[in-house]
């Protein structure tokens, strides 16, 4: 079950950013709505707030666990800057966010909390911490225009719920695709070629296991299939375009596309 089950999240008032934001979106979602946010600075109320049960939790405001703005906040060490709130509380949550999606993997799920983080988190980090005018970010960048034109936080958090969702949503398929790869890879008797007959999967999802190359069924309709390379591997000189069935060789030669299957496996044999 998820442990994220806060009946309030308290931010702070005033012009929103969308680090508050995102811990809003958050809590809404991971709650489905049960979650009730509420925006305040007056420091009797976020007393009041921080002495109450495990019902209620504080972010963006009063200097507490999932707040930035104090001068020993926590440092992000990857990127030397400090943690934004919603940095805070995806460190604290994520392995629970994961569990509900019925993800339990915890290799799979270090993956999922580590792609977040520096996909999507770590900007957050730098533009609320070091400001929009040093680490220029687009969503950032739409949270000010809300405020500018005097959107209020409710109109500007139904807009930007529904992206949110969105990227949860992909986030959760990147998870169970890296997931299924460690299940292809356990297959592999050692091989470094896997011939994937099932649902499209990145090759860069296989890094960290044995597998160096993915073949797969290209989605054009002229039965050609495609090479692609996991990174820190890449197509041998051996293998050139117009010959034995090649159809092209990408210049940066992490990708070969060739006219049937027998022509993917023939090259197989040369992949190292």
């Amino acid at each position: 079950m998820l442990k994220f089950n806060f009946k309030k999240m308290i931010i702070h008032d005033g012009s929103y950013h969308l680090d508050d934001m995102m811990c809003a979106i958050f809590a809404h979602i991971v709650t489905n709505g049960g979650c009730k946010i509420v925006r305040t600075h007056d420091l009797d109320d976020l007393l009041g707030y921080q002495k109450a049960d495990g019902n209620t939790i504080v972010c963006d405001v009063g200097g507490g666990e999932f707040d930035h703005h104090q001068i020993d906040g926590r440092i992000n060490e990857s990127t030397g800057t400090k943690f934004c709130a919603f940095g805070l509380l995806w460190k604290e949550f994520a392995k629970d966010f994961f569990h509900n999606y019925g993800i339990i993997d915890d290799k799979t799920i270090e993956f999922g909390t580590k792609l977040f983080q520096d996909s999507f988190i770590n900007e957050i980090d730098k533009t609320d911490n070091e400001g929009q005018k040093k680490w220029p970010s687009s969503l950032s960048f739409i949270i000010s225009s809300a405020n500018n034109v005097g959107k209020s936080f409710d109109e500007t958090f139904q807009m930007m719920k529904p992206l949110v969702e969105c990227v949860f949503e992909s986030l959760i398929k990147f998870v169970k695709d890296k997931e299924y790869t460690i299940k292809l890879a356990s297959y592999s008797n050692g091989q470094n070629v896997l011939f994937n007959y099932g649902r499209f999967i990145p090759s860069y999802l296989f890094e960290g296991t044995v597998i160096r190359f993915v073949a797969s069924k290209s989605n054009r309709n002229d039965g050609s299939w495609n090479i692609n390379c996991v990174p820190g591997s890449s197509i041998p000189d051996s293998i050139e375009a117009g010959k034995n069935g090649c159809k092209f060789v990408h210049p940066a030669r992490f990708l070969a596309v060739f006219e049937s299957e027998k022509a993917a496996e023939e090259a197989a044999h040369l992949l190292q």
